[in-house]
This record gives structure tokens, C-alpha cells and sequence, in this order.
């Protein structure tokens, strides 16, 4: 099945020091349209970059960088320098990277996920807001790219009206591509003696299926779940435009 996924996703940049930074252009969209490129990138944190890496995102030309991790995950790997003209960090709440105690983690990733959607309306509106108003290409990005990330890089994929087969070989391959972070997580939880469920290291399919029934049943579509929240369909058009142009 992974391999499915691979052939439909877009792979990553062939960048030294991030895993799964990857373009949200080159879906082909319900309507027979083609997703942009260089418009919107997804990421893991762009921490400690290479010149190599600097140089090679240059040609992006950057516009913003939104990093949706907490203060303390900022803390930890901040985001290089020289990357976007502006930097922009809304703290999305995941109950994971935060963990310290098993009563912290979500019964699922997929209530993880509907739990974004549904109680934390407030910040995303800033995040397409702030996209709105940006220039150049947006890069997005929390620590794994997976979860926060993942459920950004849905939402603009179904503004774009791309397929959801698409979308969640988009979401599924992130768990390929960071197999040897998470490797490290996992062994950096077994060390402190924190027991964590081997779903918070996953991106299955199944999860951004479900994640994407969620979407369709309370809201009706992305378009739907972006005016509930606060965006105007001036902003939506903005969006969109940049997507599919």
C-alpha cells in the first residue's frame, strides 16, 4: 500500500537537513486542474540548515514561514535563519510533543485531528489569514510535518478541490519519510520512561480518512470549514487562487 502512496504524493525536497519538506504542487484536482507549484510548502522543522539547503530554498522565494509548534518546541530547534521574509509562529496544541504523562495523548490521531478542527478554529483562522496576506511561497511547518501540518496541508488540498485519494497519500507517506526521526523519538521515550502508543509515530490512511468524513459530515467541505471559522470568501479566493491559479 505504501508504495501506492509513494507514486501518488509528492516526494521531498533534496534538502540536508529536513525529511519530509515537500511541494503541495502537482495534484491533479477533481475538475482537471493541476495544484501549483512552489506555492505552499509542508515541512518538519527547517532547523540547522546547510548552505546547501539556504541556497536551494532561496529559489522558492519564500515569502513566509508559519511554524505551528509550541514555545517550547521553538526552543528547542529554532528555524533557520534566511528562509522566508517573515516568520510567523501560531502554537497549534497536539497533546504530543508536549507529552510528559499517558493521559496527555489522544485516544487516536483521529480525535487528535478532529479535536484541531473543531476547538482550535481560532488559530487556524490566523494561519490562512496570515497566507492570505503573504507573498511568495509559504512554507508551514510543526516538528514531525505530520500531524499540525498534515491537517494544514489537508484543508488547502480540498480548497484546491483535490481528490481525497490523493489527499491521504499526501498525509500517509509522512510516517515513510520520517521513519528515522520518529526511530529516534521512540527511543528518546523508552529512555525516559514514558510509554507512548505506536499510533502518535503513524500516518495511516485510514486516519486522514476518517479525519476527512469529520470534515464533510460538520462542515460540508474545506470552503465550508474555512468560512466557520472566520475567513471571508475574499480571503477563500485568495486561497484558492494560489493554488489552482
Amino acid at each position: 500500500m505504501i508504495g501506492t502512496f509513494l507514486e501518488q504524493a509528492s516526494i521531498p525536497l533534496p534538502l540536508d537537513m529536513t525529511r519530509n519538506t515537500r511541494d503541495l504542487g502537482g495534484y491533479r484536482t477533481e475538475d482537471g486542474r493541476v495544484t501549483r507549484h512552489a506555492s505552499f510548502l509542508r515541512s518538519d522543522p527547517p532547523s540547522g540548515l546547510t548552505t546547501h539547503d539556504i541556497e536551494f530554498l532561496e529559489t522558492y522565494e519564500i515569502g513566509l514561514v508559519v511554524d505551528l509548534r509550541t514555545s517550547m518546541e521553538v526552543s528547542r530547534a529554532p528555524d533557520s535563519d534566511r528562509i522566508g521574509i517573515r516568520y510567523a509562529n501560531y502554537p497549534l496544541l497536539d497533546g504530543i510533543q508536549n507529552v510528559r504523562v499517558e493521559r496527555y495523548l489522544p485516544p487516536s490521531m483521529t480525535d487528535l485531528y478532529v479535536g484541531l478542527l473543531d476547538e482550535s478554529g481560532a488559530t487556524l483562522a490566523l494561519v490562512f489569514k496570515e497566507m492570505v496576506e503573504s507573498d511568495g511561497c509559504v512554507l508551514f511547518h510543526c516538528t514531525a510535518g505530520k500531524d499540525r501540518t498534515g491537517l494544514v496541508a489537508m484543508l488547502l488540498l480540498k480548497l484546491a478541490k483535490v481528490p481525497d485519494d490523493l489527499v491521504i497519500a499526501d498525509y500517509a507517506v509522512s510516517e515513510h519519510y520520517m521513519r528515522e526521526v520518529f526511530e529516534m523519538q521512540k527511543e528518546y521515550f523508552r529512555q525516559a520512561g514514558i510509554s507512548v502508543p505506536a499510533y502518535v509515530m503513524e500516518s495511516k490512511p485510514q486516519t486522514m480518512r476518517d479525519t476527512l468524513d469529520h470534515l464533510a459530515r460538520r462542515y460540508g467541505d474545506s470552503r465550508g470549514y474555512l468560512r466557520h471559522i472566520g475567513l471571508d470568501e475574499q480571503e477563500i479566493g485568495v486561497l484558492a487562487e494560489r493554488l489552482i491559479g
